[in-house]
């Protein structure tokens, strides 16, 4: 594994991971996301609301270039917009 801090790459990204059920994608119940640059994170699971995760993803967003993950087009994006349809990140 590479530090970021050992190589003074720090991009300005976001990066995030969901765990959903396996029987419907609509079952969020774990949202894991990082900022490289910032050192800031944020991570719900288990039973959250939305006016948990909204104020601190848009606020974990500001300053992101672009987002980053494991299959974040094909799985994240779609189901946060299904979930979160206004969340900040949605525009990156």
């Amino acid at each position: 594994m590479i530090v970021t801090e050992e190589i003074g790459f720090h991009p300005k990204s976001l990066c995030i991971d969901l765990e959903t059920s396996v029987e419907t994608e609509a079952a969020i119940y774990k949202i894991a996301a990082w900022r490289a640059d910032t050192k800031q994170s944020e991570v719900f699971k288990g039973k959250f609301r939305s006016a948990e995760v909204k104020p601190k993803l848009d606020a974990l967003t500001v300053g992101a270039s672009f987002l980053l993950g494991h299959n974040v087009v094909q799985h994240d994006l779609p189901v946060l917009k299904r979930s979160y349809p206004d969340l900040a990140l949605l525009a990156l």
